[in-house]
């Protein structure tokens, strides 16, 4: 490449990389008010694996090591970007949306370079360097900025999506530099990042691992001669004996060995011939939503009725049909037309791990991230050709054709700000999924969490839970977890019979759902029934030995009935255990004060107060202690720590008759109202505050 090209070229590059981050920064401008939903809690806000305090080795190795589960490969590298995220802000959600934009930034920039790359090989060479820089500019973009996009953008925990989304076209940039390359260290170079990309994005998320199958559709499409039947027999043998590998290495890092594992569906309410079935009407509907991608299409929620044979519902055969048929032709035009071909087998090559057999959720939008890289640029490619043909015919038609490309750009950015305004409460997100989805259980059950219960409607959110126990579900544990939330709303208004009653018909509605018998013993305490509550504590201990709150909810137990030397026993298999340590420790410190110990009680409520600053009741417990010791001097001393950032009228809750903790602060020890030290520090508070 000559140097003033050379230049051109580089200009040409930074220019594209600009106008991308100019337009995915605008149209993304109000992602940042979007909060937590669904998975982000469960993966990011209240999964303690993933929240580092430092960034050594150990603590960084952290989320790396919970991503490998029982030698099952779980996303360790999106879940080192999470801890790195939570390291940096905690749960500020502005943090993750920046992190998540500027993969979506890099994903549409390797886009480009990709295309700039593949419009130099053998097949494409031809097309004239002024049409390609159009074509992979516009067709970058019109990825970029079209709505769809926004489950993955925007969701925060889809950034598992988009990290497998920008690793696979890496590759495949890297793969098309590296045949494009003159020296064999170059190649070797290429195709070493080309394999790094690979492992990153298996990383990322399972469905990267297709990307040496999308490797062979580059090369078959871009770079050979398939008049040559030498060739094509060379790359459907190469492609076979590829895709047995994938296969078994799918079977070995992500099914534990066992590849019938993903013909056991479990929770689900279809078979595998079912969703299969199924998937040939939501890949039909993925279609029509990139090309057609109305905000009022999209939703965080889709009905989609399970498909029993071909004919029922009847648009399954008509789909099936059309899939064959994009297929078919996708290989037929490989010579001819490669990259409309290309477009349509990278399509269906990359839903063939969340759109085949495998017992997924049967429809998310954040699926077509990686798929529908690279179907807008036959689109970009036929607007072009439009432009150059009516440039010499008509300059009205040319100028009309130009001014549609315009309002198509401007169109899908508009669609994703909408869009992207829906996301921004989980009210509006879940008020818009149950009007799109009326017939699904989960955007009520939802709304009724993220919106009414928030601002403290008990009765509204009884009343959506209610509905949502009549709508259809996912899976046979969605009804469990509403009947669990029915339970936790009654649970935090006092009515413990009721809880306990709802809980119980969750546990019979889903029995492997461990953490209903650990809420079931807390009704129990709270009934005065302390020997149910031991029971359900010891079931759930049995299936789950290191289960951190049970163990802590057993020793709040064992010391409630007396048994004050076996709860601080228990104490310390919770602290153990690594999680709770907080609760487990001011737990232990109250247990030795109740067996006549101060000395080793002041020794771990300090440390509680030490290493968990944020826990206040070790300050209470300090101020009891000292009160106990006839020491009220101390006593003030703690007291005034304490009401410095706790009013008096919660500490006062502490302590008073019929508290109502929520469910996960009852881990936490206090003084029962009849006890002694109750008494004690009853006439401390009147002496205090007469003073």
């Amino acid at each position: 490449m000559y140097p003033s090209v050379a230049r051109q070229h580089r200009v040409s590059l930074i220019r594209a990389f600009l106008l991308l981050a100019a337009l995915i920064f605008l149209i993304y401008s109000n992602t940042f008010d979007a909060g937590w939903y669904l998975d982000d809690f469960h993966n990011i806000t209240e999964n303690p694996s993933i929240q580092i305090k430092t960034l050594d080795w150990e603590s960084l190795a952290k989320p790396i090591v919970s991503g490998l589960k029982e030698v099952r490969l779980d996303r360790p590298l999106a879940r080192l970007s999470f801890s790195l995220n939570w390291f940096f802000g905690k749960d500020a959600p502005e943090g993750y949306h920046l992190v998540n934009l500027l993969i979506h930034l890099l994903s549409a920039w390797f886009l480009y370079l990709a295309m700039t790359g593949l419009f130099r090989s053998p097949n494409l060479r031809s097309v004239p360097r002024e049409d390609a820089d159009f074509i992979c500019l516009l067709g970058a973009v019109l990825w970029a900025v079209n709505p769809i996009q926004t489950q993955a953008v925007t969701y925060i925990v889809q950034r598992m999506a988009s990290m497998a989304a920008m690793f696979s076209i890496l590759g495949v940039y890297a793969y098309a530099q590296g045949r494009l390359s003159g020296t064999p260290a170059q190649r070797w170079a290429w195709g070493a990042l080309c394999g790094l990309a690979f492992i990153l994005g298996v990383a990322s998320k399972e469905n990267a691992i297709v990307l040496p199958l999308t490797l062979f559709i580059v090369e078959a499409a871009f770079f050979q001669d398939l008049r040559k039947q030498q060739a094509r027999r060379r790359l459907t043998i190469a492609a076979v004996l590829v895709g047995l590998s994938l296969l078994a290495a799918g079977v070995f890092l992500f099914m534990k060995g066992d590849p019938f594992s993903v013909l056991r569906y479990g929770v689900r309410f279809f078979s595998p011939w079912e969703r299969l079935l199924t998937q040939s009407r939501v890949l039909i509907f993925y279609l029509s939503q990139v090309f057609y991608p109305a905000p009022t299409r999209l939703s965080i929620e889709h009905d989609i009725a399970i498909s029993t044979s071909l004919l029922d519902p009847w648009t399954t055969l008509p789909s099936v049909i059309a899939i064959l048929l994009l297929i078919g032709f996708g290989f037929a035009q490989l010579r001819r037309r490669p990259l409309l071909s290309f477009a349509i087998l990278f399509f269906f090559v990359n839903h063939l791990i969340e759109s085949s057999i495998i017992g997924l959720e049967l429809i998310f939008e954040h699926r077509n991230y990686l798929p529908s890289l690279f179907l807008f640029f036959p689109v970009a490619a036929g607007l072009r050709y439009g432009v150059n043909y009516y440039r010499q015919r008509s300059r009205t038609m040319s100028v009309v054709l130009a001014g549609f490309i315009t309002l198509v750009v401007i169109g899908f950015g508009a669609g994703t700000y909408i869009r992207n305004q829906t996301w921004s409460s989980g009210r509006l997100l879940w008020e818009d999924a149950a009007a799109k989805a009326p017939l699904s259980s989960r955007p009520l059950h939802n709304l009724a969490w993220s919106y009414y219960e928030r601002i403290g409607d008990y009765p509204s959110a009884l009343h959506l839970y209610q509905e949502a126990l009549t709508r259809s579900k996912t899976n046979t544990s969605q009804e469990a977890v509403i009947l669990n939330n029915v339970a936790g709303f009654n649970y935090s208004t006092g009515n413990y019979a009721r809880a306990l009653d709802f809980w119980r018909q969750a546990l019979a509605s889903y029995p492997d759902y461990p953490v209903l018998l650990h809420r079931m013993a807390l009704a129990c305490i709270h009934l005065g029934d302390l020997d149910a509550a031991s029971g359900y504590a010891d079931r759930l201990l049995a299936e789950h030995p290191s289960h951190a709150a049970t163990l802590n909810l057993k020793g709040i137990i064992a010391l409630k009935q007396g048994r004050t030397k076996e709860s601080i026993g228990i104490f310390g298999q919770a602290i153990r255990s690594n999680q709770l340590q907080a609760a487990a420790m001011i737990n232990l410190g109250a247990a030795y004060l109740a067996a006549g110990k101060p000395e080793k009680a002041e020794f771990f409520l300090r440390s509680t107060m030490s290493r968990f600053p944020g826990e206040k009741i070790s300050l209470l417990w300090l101020a009891i202690l000292e009160i106990q010791t006839g020491n009220s001097g101390k006593a003030d001393i703690y007291f005034d720590k304490l009401l410095n950032s706790v009013k008096l009228s919660e500490v006062l809750e502490w302590v008073s008759p019929g508290r109502g903790l929520s469910i996960y602060r009852d881990s936490i020890l206090l003084p029962e109202r009849d006890s002694e030290i109750a008494s004690e520090l009853a006439s401390y508070l009147k002496k205090r505050l007469s003073g």
